[in-house]
């Protein structure tokens, strides 16, 4: 930069258009140093919120990040008053149609968050798998105490056969209670477990 002129341009040529290639997130066009001085008028929200402060912070609230570059179509104001052949005079543009740029934005915010959604989706499978592989290594005996779908539930297990005899609070299960997990337990042992533990009953 030689003050606010340009006056040389390191580049490296991709192409975009290759599936393989980089994919450019914007554009900037150039105009020549010759180009015709213009006003140009953007009717776009004047402040950044909805509903500016009363007080005198609302100057904080002034938008400023209109531009005039792609953002949309333009006709010449009928108040211009240049002579294109004494280059006199004051030129001035109105938006008459913006681009879809909003529309693209939420289109790629939506498409980050199916984004976002699938890999939670992704990791949240790869993390049951990995559950029920460590699973099948844990023996029949230590199952109440080890598998995580268990962890927390119980406070006392039978000396021999590993099958909860409290809750978490200290309470006994009941009889029915106690069966049922000894038979939640036999089929670990027969469907599940990978180990060559003997396990009886």
């Amino acid at each position: 930069m030689d003050g606010d002129n340009v006056v040389e341009l390191v580049c490296r040529l991709c192409r975009w258009k290759d599936k393989d290639g980089p994919k450019p997130k914007s554009f900037i066009t150039w105009v020549p140093s010759d180009s015709l001085p213009a006003d140009i008028r953007v009717y776009d929200h004047l402040f950044t919120t909805v509903e500016p402060s009363s007080s005198d912070d609302w100057v904080d609230e002034i938008n400023n990040e209109s531009e005039f570059e792609r953002i949309g179509y333009f006709a010449v104001d009928p108040e211009t008053t240049f002579d294109p052949r004494s280059r006199n005079g004051n030129l001035f543009f109105n938006r008459t149609v913006s681009l879809p740029g909003e529309g693209a934005m939420n289109k790629e915010k939506r498409s980050k968050q199916e984004e976002g959604a699938m890999a939670a989706h992704r990791a949240k499978q790869l993390a049951d798998l990995a559950s029920k592989e460590a699973r099948k290594k844990i023996a029949p005996v230590d199952l109440f105490r080890l598998a995580a779908e268990h962890e927390g539930l119980y406070s006392k297990y039978n000396v021999e056969t590993g099958v909860p005899t409290h809750d978490a609070d200290g309470k006994e299960l009941s009889k029915n209670a106690r069966k049922a997990l000894a038979k939640k337990q036999a089929k670990h042992a027969s469907r599940d477990y990978e180990g060559n533990r003997d396990y009886c009953m």
